[in-house]
């Protein structure tokens, strides 16, 4: 079976080894698979996410939009940007919780994962 088509679930169900690294049931749980379900939703979230602020960036800077919450477009644009914000700082969160392919196996251990 060729590893990057097999289902996410066949890794919950056994140890993976990596370098003498070992890796259990309890640490697979905590990573996402990179071909899972959760995070092609994650990604295709991003995507949006991108689109809204490659268009809104740079017309809340060209036309100087107000900083102050006087009117409801204030309120919705810095609302729009708080969220932005904070989904790219859980989007760093996700990318490290994510196993990786290395060498042609999946790799669910942190210190491969980070470097």
């Amino acid at each position: 079976t060729n590893i990057r088509s097999a289902s996410p679930t066949q890794y919950l169900s056994k140890r993976v080894t990596f370098e003498s690294e070992r890796t259990y049931d309890t640490d697979l749980k905590s990573r996402l698979h990179p071909n899972g379900a959760k995070r092609i939703t994650w990604d295709i979230v991003s995507s949006l996410v991108l689109i809204v602020d490659t268009t809104l960036l740079p017309l809340s800077l060209a036309w100087d939009l107000q900083k102050d919450t006087t009117d409801a477009w204030s309120w919705v644009n810095f609302g729009i940007f708080a969220f932005s914000l904070l989904f790219w700082t859980a989007d760093i969160v996700i990318n490290l919780n994510t196993a990786v392919f290395d060498k042609g196996q999946l790799v669910f251990t942190h210190s491969v994962i980070c470097w």
